[in-house]
């Protein structure tokens, strides 16, 4: 189940963007054809709020929909959850061991006949007597006992399974915000697919209205027109193939949601917010935020501390327990004639009942001694690991933040250079129009326009998912508050 439910950060990892660098090469070699206008060139930019036709009728789940959802059905939640209930019951039965501990033995077995007449008969017929037959022998017995002394076991068993409990919901914490940020990065997917499969569409249809173009000049006659359809040909197919790469990669993202997390087939995400420029906070910042909130932080805590408790309780069992019980046995066997007196034991009649004051100890006291030191080494060795999974979380932290940082410088220069294409190209498609300019005029603002329209949306797509690996990596399962800390 666990490895299913990775599937969502398999399909939205990073290397499975690789369709948008082909992406961008492709819609570049658009400028290659003739009769291509400047008309729509604001495509590239935020969707619309109105729905695309088709799908008016299909759910529309927001962003926050979604998260509420893998916040509670996600499996990787469900597990947690279960193991949650474990612990709770191993702290009842932790709990209850202060009580009285009841014991209850009974048996049945065959026993001869005895009469008090027996001891006058010779041993043949003593024996022709025993032979005679059997009956039944019956004898049970009840014990109750009670802990009024364990030198702290008790309660350190108790300790030890409150925080076995603590560290469940930890657990739980944890896989909800994994789920929580598979799921963030499954939709962001999802609506990075939305623009750039508008994009692709409209490719194709300057596509279509090239080619009507580029046969109306092959009927006229054009002897050129021929060759740049057969271009136009193995442009189409290349840009099909791009798009059903990217359709690919979108359909396994919502595969993953929508059988993970049971969820409305064929439902529509909300169109892509590009976010406002905002940079991280600084490292140490971030460093502490992941100390109060990131459940590993609080996870590796309890691991040290449920050593020491452990080792405490390994050098406790050394001492006795003083125990208070009370006892009631007895013994009826009807073949066997009762005996009473204040010197007489008959163990096959019989009836008993008193108390006791009482000690348990384990004689094995070297065993326990090296147990014990075990256990004290176990506690060192709980407090190393501790301070070199921080030393590792730091370096994730810096990493992740480096990484923001580094998106977002590249994102900014792009989207200047974007503005930059599209101011060009307008100019010059004004002038193809007027016919002041001729076609390889034009090419290289569509060149420059699309290449760096295509990259836009990649860089924003992966700034999105690299806030999200950073919210991540501090036990935050919104970047939107993240970026709001600035």
């Amino acid at each position: 189940m666990t490895r299913g439910a990775s599937r969502i950060g398999r399909a939205v990892g990073a290397r499975v963007l690789g369709v948008k660098a082909s992406l961008v090469v492709t819609l570049a070699l658009v400028v290659a054809l003739p009769g291509y206008a400047a008309e729509g060139a604001e495509t590239a930019g935020p969707a619309g709020e109105e729905r695309p036709a088709g799908e008016e009728h299909r759910p529309l789940l927001t962003l926050q929909a979604v998260v509420d959802v893998a916040r509670a059905r996600s499996p990787l939640v469900s597990v947690a959850e279960a193991r949650g209930r474990e612990a709770h019951w191993q702290r009842v039965e932790a709990s209850a061991l202060r009580w009285p501990r009841f014991e209850l033995s009974g048996g049945l077995a065959p026993a001869p006949r005895v009469r008090e007449e027996d001891e006058e008969a010779s041993d043949l017929e003593l024996l022709a007597r025993f032979m005679d037959g059997f009956g039944p022998s019956l004898r049970a017995e009840f014990t109750a006992t009670m802990p009024l002394f364990t030198f702290g076991k008790l309660r350190i068993a108790r300790e030890l399974a409150s925080l076995g409990v603590d560290a469940s919901e930890l657990e739980t914490r944890r896989a909800a915000l994994t789920s929580v940020v598979q799921a963030y990065r499954a939709y962001a997917l999802l609506q990075w697919h939305r623009e750039i499969r508008a994009l692709l569409d409209e490719a194709l249809g300057r596509l279509n209205r090239a080619e009507e173009k580029l046969e109306d000049r092959l009927d006229d006659g054009d002897p050129t027109a021929r060759t740049q359809l057969r271009k136009l040909t193995l442009l189409r197919a290349r840009i099909v193939r791009l798009e059903t790469e990217a359709d690919s990669v979108a359909g396994n993202a919502r595969a993953a949601l929508e059988t993970l997390l049971d969820l409305p087939a064929g439902f529509v995400v909300e169109p892509w917010q590009v976010w406002d420029t905002a940079q991280p906070p600084a490292l140490e910042d971030l460093v502490a935020l992941a100390r109060q909130h990131r459940p590993e932080a609080q996870l590796l805590d309890a691991a040290v501390e449920a050593r020491r408790l452990q080792a405490s309780l390994e050098w406790r069992r050394l001492a006795p327990d003083v125990v208070l019980g009370a006892q009631v046995s007895g013994a009826w066997t009807p073949t066997i004639e009762n005996r009473s007196g204040p010197f007489v034991y008959d163990p096959y009649n019989r009836f008993g009942a008193g108390v006791f004051l009482g000690m348990r100890a384990a004689l094995d006291v070297f065993t326990r001694r090296a147990a014990a030191g075990r256990a004290e080494a176990r506690v060192e060795t709980a407090q190393q690991e501790r301070s070199a999974a921080w030393r590792a979380i730091a370096l994730e932290i810096r990493q992740a933040r480096d990484a923001v940082l580094a998106q977002g410088r590249v994102l900014g220069a792009y989207e200047e250079a974007m503005r930059a294409a599209r101011a060009w190209l307008q100019q010059t498609a004004f002038q193809f129009d007027q016919g002041l300019a001729d076609f390889d005029e034009l090419a290289d603002p569509l060149a420059a326009y699309y290449e760096a329209a295509g990259q836009v949306w990649e860089i924003r797509l992966q700034e999105r998912l690299r806030w999200v690996d950073l919210a991540l990596h501090l036990g935050l399962d919104d970047p939107g508050v993240l970026r709001a800390a600035e």
